[in-house]
């Protein structure tokens, strides 16, 4: 008489009484383990789905840095081979005294934002250039470098490259400039007169 009564109610209020919702059929009355049970089973579902989405997120970040990494490489690449396909004329654009700097950087194997013709092989077209032009560089400066009085601004150029800034100025007697190096390999002001190395302060 007790089930059917628990059943009656269990049909009016819909309440899962006969499954694993807490109620033990054989026991008649609500068991607390039972709901635990079912709470576990359903936080471990929980869990391993969580799991198998960070998974799935993680493979598809992988897989996005992968395309961008690649993409980039292709990118680097493309821009090398352009920039070697149009190296001659690249170079045949710059003046003699870039032209030294270049020579310099590319003797040390400087980075590209010293040598913009970074990519095998690009020594040799500046080679060719240099012969080219005639172009006298004292490429010892390049890997000892020395500051003298006397020395060429190309000779300055080539031992230290491109000055951070170059401040210019005109007289009756000619060019006058102040070179102003700020780097690891000279931190100093040079002047120069007309092409040549008259002073510097460091």
């Amino acid at each position: 008489m007790k089930y059917l009564i628990v059943s009656a109610v269990c049909l009016l209020i819909s309440w899962p009484c006969f499954s694993d919702g807490g109620y033990d059929q054989n026991a008649g009355g609500y068991d607390p383990s039972i709901a635990q049970r079912r709470e576990a089973e359903e936080k471990a579902a929980h869990d391993s789905l969580l799991k198998a989405q960070q998974a799935t997120a993680r493979k598809a970040e992988q897989k996005r840095r992968a395309e961008k990494d690649k993409a980039e490489a292709e990118s680097i690449a493309d821009a090398k081979k352009k920039l070697k396909e149009n190296a001659p004329d690249f170079l045949k654009s710059l003046s003699n005294v870039e032209m030294c700097a270049l020579y310099g950087s590319a003797i040390r194997n400087e980075s590209r934002e010293l040598n913009p013709l970074d990519f095998d092989g690009s020594f040799q077209f500046v080679l060719n250039e240099a012969a080219r032009r005639k172009l006298t560089v004292n490429s010892d400066l390049a890997k000892n470098p020395k500051l003298k009085i006397g020395m060429s601004v190309c000779d300055l150029f080539t031992a230290y490259g491109w000055p951070e800034k170059n401040n210019r100025t005109v007289s009756a007697s000619g060019v006058s400039i102040q070179h102003i190096y700020n780097s690891q390999r000279i931190k100093a002001y040079v002047y120069t007169d007309n092409g040549v190395v008259k002073s510097w302060q460091d």
